[in-house]
């Protein structure tokens, strides 16, 4: 029957070897990659995925009466124009995909991490290696990226900020998103194996997996989609107590433990303000808090916790573990809670924006002050 041949390898190797027949199906080329074809099939089967195609399909989201007609429409106008001609060239547009400027935010927090397990000179120590494992963390999340946008195309591209995505506008087609995204967490999984430890590998096979994971599947589920954000804002504090190099010493758990709380709080608000901006092309589609709770509600959750957040950062425990001179913690503090504090009265989309900036400054002013300890 339809679960067996699902759960079937042979029904997926013969799905990808077609180049487009038979009818949508997913492409699971990166997951073959990752050894991942038994059990993300079932994933897929379970959400309701099965519709994520190949590129010369156009497979709009299953969505309610009133939105298939947008969906619909949106499909021809796309077809009767042809598709968008891409500005820049390939290797800027798949540039694009990883949201450069956004994988800062992993790539900060790793830093983090290795300053408070290391110390200010931990650079100097290995550069190369934390080189490397940076590198790597940067392209396993990338990754996670491009999945998000393949799996997402239909819906992204009924939004007015999201249409314009490569993947989205039809510039880059999936099948060449899910190429992109076995690239990248392949060569992640080589420098992290190769260049770092075999523990940090183990640990980015599990990030790449738990995106991909999130992308077909667990972004659909109330509240589970908010955590599993915030997890993966502070996961690269675990991954830098696996870099080797060092020994972590007992009173350095306590620190990387304050560190994720506050770091988690402040991802799940990022993510609920945005899951409120898009509350209209998730109906029928994820269950979000904006959509479960309304969105004044979701926002005043966001404000709290990020406010809530600037609270913690300036008790003693805090104050005494990023204490530098200059006291760029301070700085950093102060710039970032004075954008969260604007952020209460402005507009869903500006205070989408300066909470991202806040979170940005924030962790400059961590990296910072560690970096500058005595």
């Amino acid at each position: 029957n339809h679960t067996q041949k699902i759960f079937s390898r042979r029904y997926w190797i013969n799905q990808i070897r077609m180049k487009v027949g038979g009818g949508p199906s997913i492409n699971l080329f990166v997951l073959s990659i990752l050894g991942c074809t038994k059990l993300v099939p079932a994933l897929a089967l379970l959400a309701g995925r099965q519709r994520i195609c190949f590129p010369r399909y156009q497979c709009p989201p299953t969505l309610s009466p009133s939105k298939k007609t947008v969906v619909t429409k949106s499909f021809v106008e796309e077809s009767a124009e042809g598709s968008p001609s891409p500005k820049n060239s390939k290797a800027e547009t798949l540039l694009d995909l990883i949201r450069p400027s956004t994988l800062f935010q992993a790539v900060g927090a790793l830093t983090v991490g290795r300053l408070v397990v290391a110390g200010g000179d931990v650079f100097m120590k290995n550069p190369i290696r934390e080189i490397v494992a940076m590198v790597s963390v940067y392209l396993s999340y990338g990754a996670g990226m491009v999945s998000n946008d393949c799996v997402d195309k239909g819906i992204d591209a009924l939004d007015p900020r999201k249409k314009l995505r490569p993947i989205a506008s039809g510039i880059v087609s999936v099948r060449e998103g899910w190429i992109l995204v076995a690239a990248l967490s392949l060569t992640s999984l080589l420098l992290a194996f190769f260049g770092v430890t075999s523990d940090y590998a183990l640990w980015t096979f599990s990030n790449i997996f738990l995106t991909t994971a999130y992308a077909l599947f667990l972004q659909r589920l109330f509240l589970l989609k908010n955590l599993i954000v915030g997890w993966l804002c502070v996961s690269p504090l675990v991954g830098a107590t696996l870099i080797g190099g060092t020994m972590l010493k007992a009173n350095i758990v306590p620190k990387l433990w304050r560190m994720a709380g506050v770091g988690m709080a402040i991802g799940v608000s990022r993510e609920i303000l945005k899951d409120a901006e898009d509350i209209e092309i998730d109906r029928d589609e994820k269950s979000t808090i904006p959509l479960v709770l309304g969105v004044q509600a979701a926002r005043w959750i966001a404000m709290v916790l990020v406010l809530g957040t600037s609270a913690t950062l300036m008790t003693p425990s805090y104050r005494l573990m990023f204490a530098s001179s200059p006291p760029w913690f301070l700085f950093g503090w102060a710039v970032a809670t004075s954008y969260s504090v604007r952020a209460c009265t402005q507009p869903l989309k500006e205070q989408q924006s300066m909470v991202k900036k806040s979170i940005y400054v924030m962790l400059l002013g961590l990296i910072m002050g560690l970096a500058c300890q005595p």
